[in-house]
């Protein structure tokens, strides 16, 4: 576990609420992560940045982190993702990036037979995989006692498989050749483990503990899972297709919190609260559909099932909500204007658990 971080002076009690948080214990509050800016202007680096000089993209980083105030358990660190399609690019595909957007990229489907491009394994030699260690090690190295590296956003298991062939491809492929697919889907969730082990050496995670892009603290192994693709399956087929395929990464992890994006896969969600290795549900309801801080009843579910909660609101809503869930395990992540607005929070939320 990591001894002290500069941008983190109450850093020791922060990892006393973590691990409250990952028992399902309370000390005198919910979990809260309040990030206030500093008021600079020193924007994150950009996928496309990442993608580019390292060394550029490691101090571009470097001072977006330092411009923020860490409050609460809050815990800085900084991302060395290449895009949601990295796992697909490490299996053989090229980044493409959007001409208007260096956070719009993605890999061109490349896979046109799945028994000709089989086995599926990771290009260690590949310049995907090449710069995310490069980008990873130099980011351990300038946050030696400042930050962390965050944990990938890996977009692993049928998202990959769904980049390298298209989804729709994938899903005619579920139907015309199942067997082939569960064959594809086994050799590419083979990779995780080594996949995993090789960045957290990286990011020197086995050393400072791991962090994620949603932003909770575990020292020890502690990923985001989630499988997007998922909303366009059965229920049937989630339980046959996908589920062993998480379950693989679940069991290697000593925590994780499932990412679970949009209402279509809604319909799996008894599925994976079944699941004894799932800690913790971030629920992100998708584009057009009210807030993920409003859907009181499916938190509720949630915790009934006996899950965590992660819960990115602002500070009204974290007020409003605290008189909605129980205060374990629920990890609000907000932000303030000042550092006097997020004090005021937090007190508040000591006071009224």
């Amino acid at each position: 576990m990591i001894d002290e971080l500069s941008l983190k002076p109450d850093l020791d009690d922060a990892l006393v609420r973590w691990q409250a948080f990952w028992a399902g214990e309370i000390i005198d509050r919910p979990c809260v992560a309040v990030r206030v800016p500093k008021g600079g202007d020193f924007p994150w680096p950009s996928y496309r940045d990442r993608c580019g000089d390292v060394r550029a993209a490691v101090e571009k980083a470097a001072a977006s982190v330092e411009n923020f105030e860490y409050l609460g358990e809050a815990v800085p660190y900084v991302s060395a993702d290449l895009g949601p399609d990295q796992y697909g690019a490490w299996l053989g595909g090229h980044i493409q990036f959007s001409g208007d957007s260096g956070n719009t990229n993605w890999i061109e489907p490349f896979v046109d037979d799945w028994r000709s491009a089989m086995p599926l394994r990771v290009r260690w030699d590949g310049e995907a995989w090449q710069k995310t260690v490069a980008l990873m090690e130099a980011l351990a190295d300038a946050g030696a006692g400042r930050f962390l590296v965050g944990m990938l956003d890996l977009h692993s298991n049928f998202d990959a498989l769904s980049a390298m062939r298209s989804p729709c491809r994938l899903s005619m492929d579920i139907y015309d050749e199942p067997g082939v697919v569960r064959e594809a889907a086994r050799q590419v969730g083979d990779t995780f483990v080594p996949v995993f082990e090789r960045l957290e050496t990286a990011g020197k995670h086995n050393e400072r503990g791991y962090i994620g892009w949603i932003g909770a603290y575990s020292p020890t192994r502690y990923a985001v899972t989630q499988c997007d693709y998922a909303c366009m399956l059965s229920r049937e087929m989630f339980v046959e297709f996908v589920l062993p395929e998480l379950r693989k990464e679940w069991s290697f992890l000593d925590h994780t919190i499932y990412h679970y994006d949009g209402v279509t896969a809604l319909q799996h969600l008894p599925a994976v609260l079944a699941e004894p290795d799932v800690d913790a549900i971030q629920w992100v309801p998708g584009a057009g559909n009210r807030e993920n801080y409003l859907w009181d009843d499916l938190m509720l579910e949630i915790q009934r099932a006996g899950k965590g909660l992660h819960v990115a609101a602002p500070p009204e809503q974290v007020r409003r909500l605290h008189g909605v869930l129980r205060p374990e395990r629920v990890f609000y992540d907000t932000w303030c204007d000042s550092v006097a607005e997020a004090e005021s929070l937090l007190d508040w939320l000591r006071r009224n658990t």
